[in-house]
């Protein structure tokens, strides 16, 4: 793996990075200079709140896409419940994620390997404003 610039993130709690979107936000802003918005912190009481939210968001713009080719930087929209996705991490090379957990905090796992952290399964996600080749 070897990627020097995750050791900043690596030695942060899951409070510190302000959750896993909270990481994925610093991630992007730092590696590629774009700033995505800031959602609230939502309890799993909401969760037909937050799907509400999705549904618009998706129906106003769609300015995420989902990949079968991921490059740096991508989102990776992870599920412990099938079809109910809870959790997200930056996509680094060689199929590898940087993502931040309650229970684990920071930390790299292979896209392989997720299933045996509880993930059922895993979608890859750009956003229009990456502007970048696949």
């Amino acid at each position: 793996m070897g990627e020097d610039w995750t050791i900043k993130y690596l030695a942060q709690t899951w409070e510190e990075v302000g959750g896993c979107w909270g990481l994925y936000q610093a991630c992007v802003k730092d590696r590629l200079n774009i700033t995505l918005p800031i959602f609230p912190a939502v309890s799993i009481s909401d969760m037909r709140f937050l799907v509400n939210m999705i549904k618009k968001k998706q129906a106003e713009a769609q300015d995420w896409v989902e990949t079968s080719n991921p490059v740096e930087g991508d989102c990776v929209a992870m599920s412990s419940i099938h079809n109910v996705f809870n959790h997200v991490g930056y996509y680094m090379k060689g199929g590898y994620v940087l993502h931040s957990t309650r229970k684990c905090n920071t930390g790299v796992s292979k896209l392989s390997h997720l299933n045996l952290l509880g993930y059922k399964e895993y979608k890859i996600y750009k956003h229009e404003k990456f502007n970048r080749d696949s």
